[in-house]
């Protein structure tokens, strides 16, 4: 009995032992490896964009990522569109949206009419001073490119904001713009105004009447984003990175051009299961994506988004170069055995609209 308590202290600490070796080789390695390039400024005269292994390629998808709620986040996502649109010819921005996000969006950068972008901004995730500051970017670069280089943003999100207020609100502004029918535009108000919205009920109405005279298709895609999100959100988490890429490959009808997309950053990682897996091991997706990882150090996020101080992709290592190249703070590029990171460094979180 009395060599238990021994035995069992001399196993802990082998274990300790072992444990603290490894941690000392893995140190040692990491500082005899060499920095393969500078830690550079994020700038596209910095970054080879297209691999030798792609320039072949008519169909690019760029893929970058984010841990949602940090202001640089929006000036690293603008940076890659404005830059990509006229470099690489992307006209696809996918994003991580709804379909009503989606129709809010287009509307507010092909016509300028601020009613889309305020109801867009009105809740969150998009209620931030950074939101509004990027969308009017996008809308003002939009308007400036002829129509074959027009962009548009496509959402692949299964989420769909069901608050009663502003699903009023969105049913309002979509039946005053997509439903030219006086009849049909008087039924669905009064349809929209009930204290509970019955999407079936109003899918039938619309049998009565004559798309594209009547009323627009997007009224219906609507209708059917909403009555889907209602029928299936108990089960659509269980596997959303599946569901995203679904969502992805049944809307490839709709793309123009190269693509680009952000995404939180647990979608982006072709080496796991992740949406950008599922994506990459399909054949009958024929883009070849590039992806750029994101990484940020000594950030401070949204209160309700908690962030640590060394966050993102190959952390070990990133930590070490943004330490030893001492930095400012700021957004920095770096390339490692083929891999692009975009480093964040002492970032802030975005600022709420009041």
């Amino acid at each position: 009995m009395l060599l238990e308590p021994i035995i069992y202290n001399y196993i802990i600490s082998w274990f300790k032992y072992w444990v603290s070796l490894f941690f000392i080789l893995i140190t040692i390695k990491l500082a005899g490896q060499p920095l393969l390039t500078e830690i550079q400024q994020f700038n596209f005269s910095n970054i080879n964009i297209v691999p030798s292994d792609k320039l072949d390629s008519n169909k690019l998808m760029f893929l970058s990522g984010e841990y949602h709620g940090l202001a640089s986040n929006r000036i690293v996502e603008y940076s890659f569109i404005s830059n990509l649109v006229l470099l690489q010819n992307v006209r696809t921005i996918l994003f991580e949206g709804s379909i009503s996000d989606e129709y809010l969006i287009n509307n507010y950068i092909e016509k300028n009419d601020t009613a889309y972008l305020n109801l867009f901004l009105s809740e969150y995730p998009y209620n931030f001073y950074e939101e509004k500051e990027f969308w009017i970017r996008i809308h003002n670069l939009n308007s400036t490119l002829p129509d074959e280089n027009k962009i548009y943003f496509r959402s692949i999100d299964i989420y769909e904001n069901d608050d009663t207020k502003y699903v009023k609100k969105l049913f309002y502004l979509a039946i005053k713009n997509e439903v030219a029918n006086d009849s049909l535009s008087n039924k669905l108000n009064r349809y929209i105004n009930d204290t509970t919205i019955n999407y079936t009920l109003i899918l039938q109405l619309f049998k009565q009447f004559q798309m594209e005279i009547d009323y627009n298709k997007t009224i219906i895609d609507l209708i059917n984003s909403f009555s889907f999100w209602e029928r299936n959100k108990a089960n659509l988490n269980k596997n959303r990175h599946f569901y995203l890429y679904q969502n992805i490959l049944k809307r490839k009808d709709l793309y123009y051009g190269n693509i680009y997309a952000n995404f939180g950053y647990g979608h982006i990682d072709i080496g796991q299961k992740s949406t950008a897996y599922y994506l990459k091991n399909d054949t009958s997706f024929k883009h070849k994506i590039i992806v750029f990882y994101p990484y940020y150090y000594n950030c401070t996020n949204l209160p309700w988004i908690p962030i640590k101080k060394s966050m993102g992709y190959n952390k070990m290592y990133l930590k070490r170069i943004v330490k030893k190249s001492k930095v400012e703070n700021g957004v920095y590029f770096h390339e490692r055995k083929g891999k692009n990171y975009i480093i964040h460094v002492g970032q802030k979180g975005m600022h709420e609209l009041e």
